[in-house]
């Protein structure tokens, strides 16, 4: 039993396998796929009357691990189950808020909401502002990956940097910026 990349979702894994190599002399008219939630979790059958090699188990906890397995049946009955797969069930975190900015004496300050992690923590932020030519360019000042960025939810950046020559933002302007946030399944939107 393999997954397939392809159908995660924060509350759904996809699941193939292989048909096996001896159908006992019977053709085989079911598979049937099973789930049970770590740590110690029984068993639920979650479908049966399967005739293909996929499946898509939804309805899953975000952030909790599972145990999958199949079987399947002929017209002399269930075959042993496969070799369990344990996965994860968690995504890409959700599409982070847009971050709010102020100015504080001769610095900018960006603030944010970490969004929903989808069940993976969240390891790094990725902060870019908008330049004066509408293009975006990450911040030095805001290092998403620093414990004391990512816990605060928060950077400062000198006001002087935003209108020297890397954004050449004209003071009194809007300062525009983005945040991805990342885990292990990838960035956010």
């Amino acid at each position: 039993m393999l997954e397939t990349v392809a159908d995660r979702t924060a509350t759904a894994v996809g699941l193939t396998w292989l048909e096996g190599t001896d159908n006992g002399g019977s053709t085989v008219f079911d598979y049937e796929v099973s789930h049970a939630k770590l740590p110690a979790g029984t068993y639920t059958v979650e479908k049966q009357n399967n005739l293909g090699i996929t499946f898509v188990d939804s309805g899953l906890t975000s952030g909790s691990s599972y145990l999958f397995r199949v079987r399947s049946q002929n017209s002399f009955g269930y075959s042993d189950y496969s070799e369990e797969l344990e996965l994860l069930v968690a995504y890409v975190p959700k599409l982070p808020v847009p971050p709010t900015t102020s100015v504080v004496a001769n610095n900018v300050i960006l603030t944010w909401v970490a969004p929903d992690d989808n069940g993976s923590p969240i390891n790094k932020y990725v902060i870019t502002i908008r330049k004066s030519d509408n293009t975006y360019f990450e911040s030095e000042f805001c290092n998403g990956q620093l414990n004391e960025i990512m816990t605060a939810l928060k950077c400062t950046i000198p006001l002087a940097s935003l209108t020297g020559e890397k954004y050449n933002l004209v003071q009194g302007n809007s300062v525009n910026a983005k945040v991805v946030a990342h885990n292990h399944y990838g960035p956010s939107d």
